[in-house]
Protein backbone atom coordinates (compact mmCIF):
# COMPACT_ATOMS: atom_id res chain seq x y z
CA UNK A 1 0.00 0.00 0.00
CA UNK A 2 2.83 2.32 0.99
CA UNK A 3 4.56 1.36 -2.48
CA UNK A 4 1.16 2.33 -4.30
CA UNK A 5 1.08 5.90 -2.73
CA UNK A 6 4.63 6.68 -4.01
CA UNK A 7 4.22 6.04 -7.50
CA UNK A 8 1.05 8.50 -7.53
CA UNK A 9 2.50 11.53 -6.02
CA UNK A 10 5.55 10.65 -8.92
CA UNK A 11 3.08 10.75 -11.44
CA UNK A 12 1.54 14.40 -10.64
CA UNK A 13 4.52 16.10 -10.77
CA UNK A 14 6.18 17.36 -14.07
CA UNK A 15 9.95 16.19 -14.83
CA UNK A 16 12.92 18.42 -15.23
CA UNK A 17 12.63 17.87 -19.05
CA UNK A 18 8.53 18.95 -19.40
CA UNK A 19 9.51 22.08 -16.93
CA UNK A 20 12.97 22.93 -19.61
CA UNK A 21 10.80 22.27 -22.77
CA UNK A 22 7.99 24.45 -21.26
CA UNK A 23 10.25 27.64 -20.25
CA UNK A 24 11.67 27.62 -23.84
CA UNK A 25 8.32 27.70 -25.44
CA UNK A 26 7.53 30.25 -22.85
CA UNK A 27 10.53 32.47 -23.41
CA UNK A 28 10.16 32.38 -27.47
CA UNK A 29 6.38 33.63 -27.23
CA UNK A 30 7.18 36.56 -25.00
CA UNK A 31 10.69 37.20 -26.96
CA UNK A 32 8.42 36.82 -30.13
CA UNK A 33 6.08 39.61 -28.31
CA UNK A 34 9.03 41.99 -26.94
CA UNK A 35 10.16 42.00 -30.33
CA UNK A 36 7.11 42.86 -32.56
CA UNK A 37 6.85 45.73 -29.42
CA UNK A 38 9.80 47.43 -30.07
CA UNK A 39 9.54 47.02 -33.87
CA UNK A 40 6.00 48.72 -33.76
CA UNK A 41 7.93 51.31 -31.18
CA UNK A 42 10.05 52.01 -33.75
CA UNK A 43 8.16 52.27 -36.96
CA UNK A 44 5.21 55.33 -34.96
CA UNK A 45 8.26 57.18 -33.78
CA UNK A 46 9.50 57.27 -38.04
CA UNK A 47 6.08 57.99 -38.59
CA UNK A 48 5.40 60.17 -36.06
CA UNK A 49 8.69 62.73 -37.10
CA UNK A 50 6.99 62.39 -40.45
CA UNK A 51 4.12 64.01 -40.04
CA UNK A 52 5.51 66.03 -37.65
CA UNK A 53 8.09 67.44 -40.69
CA UNK A 54 4.60 67.52 -42.97
CA UNK A 55 2.74 70.03 -40.70
CA UNK A 56 5.64 72.04 -40.66
CA UNK A 57 6.11 72.27 -43.87
CA UNK A 58 1.85 72.63 -44.54
CA UNK A 59 2.37 75.48 -42.08
CA UNK A 60 5.32 77.19 -43.89
CA UNK A 61 3.21 77.47 -47.02
CA UNK A 62 0.52 78.83 -45.45
CA UNK A 63 2.46 81.59 -43.44
CA UNK A 64 4.05 82.54 -46.84
CA UNK A 65 0.35 82.90 -48.40
CA UNK A 66 -0.72 84.64 -44.96
CA UNK A 67 1.77 87.32 -46.40
CA UNK A 68 -0.14 87.50 -49.69
CA UNK A 69 -3.29 87.78 -48.90
CA UNK A 70 -4.09 91.62 -50.56
CA UNK A 71 -6.84 92.10 -52.67
CA UNK A 72 -4.64 93.65 -55.39
CA UNK A 73 -2.82 90.45 -55.85
CA UNK A 74 -5.67 87.58 -55.37
CA UNK A 75 -5.48 87.28 -59.27
CA UNK A 76 -1.45 87.01 -60.10
CA UNK A 77 0.37 85.91 -56.69
CA UNK A 78 0.45 83.11 -54.83
CA UNK A 79 -3.20 82.97 -53.80
CA UNK A 80 -4.54 82.92 -57.53
CA UNK A 81 -7.10 80.31 -58.27
CA UNK A 82 -6.05 77.22 -59.53
CA UNK A 83 -3.27 74.57 -59.05
CA UNK A 84 0.22 75.56 -57.76
CA UNK A 85 2.63 72.41 -58.33
CA UNK A 86 5.92 72.38 -56.92
CA UNK A 87 5.38 75.04 -53.82
CA UNK A 88 6.87 72.23 -51.37
CA UNK A 89 10.36 70.65 -52.19
CA UNK A 90 12.76 70.17 -49.63
CA UNK A 91 14.66 68.03 -48.16
CA UNK A 92 15.49 66.74 -44.49
CA UNK A 93 17.67 64.80 -43.08
CA UNK A 94 17.88 62.59 -46.50
CA UNK A 95 14.26 62.59 -47.22
CA UNK A 96 12.19 64.20 -50.12
CA UNK A 97 9.42 66.24 -49.22
CA UNK A 98 7.50 67.47 -51.75
CA UNK A 99 3.87 69.22 -52.18
CA UNK A 100 1.53 71.65 -54.01
CA UNK A 101 -1.69 73.53 -52.98
CA UNK A 102 -4.89 74.45 -54.69
CA UNK A 103 -6.54 77.53 -54.15
CA UNK A 104 -10.36 78.27 -54.82
CA UNK A 105 -13.47 80.70 -54.36
CA UNK A 106 -16.07 80.17 -51.93
CA UNK A 107 -19.28 80.87 -53.41
CA UNK A 108 -20.86 84.53 -52.63
CA UNK A 109 -18.05 85.69 -50.64
CA UNK A 110 -14.35 86.96 -51.70
CA UNK A 111 -12.98 84.15 -49.86
CA UNK A 112 -9.96 81.86 -50.89
CA UNK A 113 -9.74 78.27 -49.65
CA UNK A 114 -6.35 76.68 -49.66
CA UNK A 115 -6.05 73.37 -49.74
CA UNK A 116 -2.24 71.67 -49.43
CA UNK A 117 -1.00 68.43 -50.27
CA UNK A 118 2.42 67.14 -48.32
CA UNK A 119 3.73 63.98 -50.07
CA UNK A 120 6.86 62.33 -48.11
CA UNK A 121 8.86 58.89 -48.26
CA UNK A 122 7.52 56.23 -46.90
CA UNK A 123 10.16 53.41 -45.43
Amino acid sequence: MEMRRIRTIVKKTFTLTEIIVGSIILASVFGGLVASFIAVCCYINKASMRLIAANLLARDVLSRLYNEVREDTYDTGGLSIGNHNNAINITIDGSQYTGSYTVSSIQERDYRRVSIAVNYPVE
